[in-house]
């Protein structure tokens, strides 16, 4: 399911919209996911933070080439965009473009992968709740929000307070390192009836996967567009999948994602 679905629907489509050549997907996936461990430097073993080092530094090459490459022949894609920025002289320095093009490539799909490949293995775990959607695929809008609720793609994220902020009876120091567990706050009972159940039609369902305010996701509504599309074709095309196993095989991301998925067409 990953290898065959969950990886190439965004891949393929961040690719596109980014100007990415299709043919070098192979080239920095692995790079991708190894260099999210960057995000959880203060954590992270020596060895998984040497790794994303490397990646990191793969990507950046990778960028710088094809930035000089691409120079010469700019079209409608998303990196002609900011490159076009950088020689107006409008916003982005070099370095801020080699930035922000690794930051749009692993956010387009890394993530993306996660909410593909946890909500097919939710729905299959769930039978009751794949019949509802398989009666009437018009619940796959709401099948992916409650996907992202129970099971997204980003259990946690971190975030510094500018002041001093009274939580409860502790106080949280200004400039301090906060992790923020959105896997907590979408199963809390004040907000969510029987938040341990995983309900298609739960209706409201004002979960945080994408975080919100000015942290809000900017790909929200292209990996719910991509989710629909991928776990709603699929059980339309294959209305017969079952789980080769129920045990979860993470990939080497920083994120939740799966690195295997297999599945069996029943006869």
């Amino acid at each position: 399911m990953i290898a065959d679905l969950a990886l190439p629907v965004p891949a393929t489509l961040i690719c596109e919209m980014l100007g990415v050549p299709r043919g070098d997907r192979d080239r920095f996936t692995v790079w991708t996911a190894e260099a999210t461990h960057g995000l959880a430097a203060q954590i992270a073993p020596p060895d998984v933070l040497d790794r994303a080092r490397q990646a990191g530094l793969s990507l950046g090459a990778y960028f710088e080439n094809l930035i000089e490459e691409r120079r010469g022949s700019l079209g409608d894609d998303i990196l002609s965009g900011m490159i076009r920025a950088e020689e107006d002289g409008d916003t982005l320095s070099h370095q801020e473009l080699i930035s922000q093009s690794i930051g749009l490539l692993i956010a387009g799909f890394e993530t993306t992968i996660g909410l593909i490949g946890n909500g097919t293995r939710q729905l299959l775990l769930h039978p009751d709740e794949l019949a509802k959607l398989r009666a009437d695929p018009r619940l796959i809008e709401s099948a992916i929000e409650e996907c992202l609720r129970f099971d997204g793609p980003i259990p946690l994220t971190l975030r510094i307070p500018h002041q001093d902020i009274d939580f409860g009876e502790q106080v949280i120091p200004k400039d301090s390192t906060v992790m923020v567990l959105l896997a907590a706050a979408n199963r809390d009972p004040e907000r969510f009836p029987e938040p341990e159940r995983f309900d298609i039609t739960r209706d409201p369902n004002p979960h945080i996967a994408f975080g919100g305010g000015t942290h809000l996701c900017l790909g929200t509504h292209l990996a719910r567009m991509e989710a629909r599309a991928a776990i709603g074709g699929l059980f339309r095309r294959f209305p017969r999948l079952q789980l080769q196993s129920e045990t979860l095989e993470l990939g080497p991301s920083l994120f939740r994602v799966p690195g295997r998925l297999p599945v069996a067409i029943a006869t």
